[in-house]
């Protein structure tokens, strides 16, 4: 992901489906600035990509990892996906993404584990981790008090390894 990819990600996130399933609050749209700060603030513990279908050149989404302390782990990253392009949605390419994104940050990338908070009413996300093999654990208290909108959910490398 590139500052001028601005225009599509901030469409994106703004979307109904986007905004209701991954921001804290859907309260008024993320504008263009907003976005361009936070993308330069956030690239010494980030990494984000663009989903592309490759056949058609055509973007449809973004994962990303966020750096990440956890108890008993030497490197964790958080786990942030999502399909912008409506068209796209239900046609498998989020698992397909998630799937190449998550044997990268293992294998190349020799991540102990990642997790991901995801709002509860984001049920094809949670599908989508829990294929992956990742599982719902209790809310760590280092990511602030346990909220009934949000789950935690975690996928360590000998649980990827051993789903492989």
């Amino acid at each position: 992901m590139l500052p001028d990819d601005a225009p599509m990600i901030v469409r994106w996130r703004n979307s109904k489906l986007v905004a209701s399933t991954s921001r804290d609050s859907t309260e008024g749209n993320l504008s263009l600035k907003q976005h361009l700060e936070w993308f330069a603030k956030t690239r010494d513990d980030r990494i984000d990509y663009i989903i592309e279908l490759t056949k058609e050149s055509l973007p449809i989404g973004s994962l990303s990892f966020a750096w990440r302390s956890l108890p008993g782990f030497k490197l964790c990253a958080e786990l942030g996906k999502f399909i912008g392009e409506e068209k796209a949605l239900g046609n498998g390419f989020a698992s397909e993404a998630t799937n190449l994104w998550l044997d990268y940050g293992f294998k190349t990338m020799k991540l102990d584990c990642v997790i991901a908070r995801t709002r509860k009413n984001n049920s094809s996300n949670i599908k989508v981790n829990q294929k992956m093999g990742f599982t719902v654990e209790p809310w760590p208290a280092q990511f602030g008090e346990a909220s009934d909108e949000w789950i935690f959910m975690r996928l360590t490398r000998a649980q990827w390894m051993g789903y492989k």
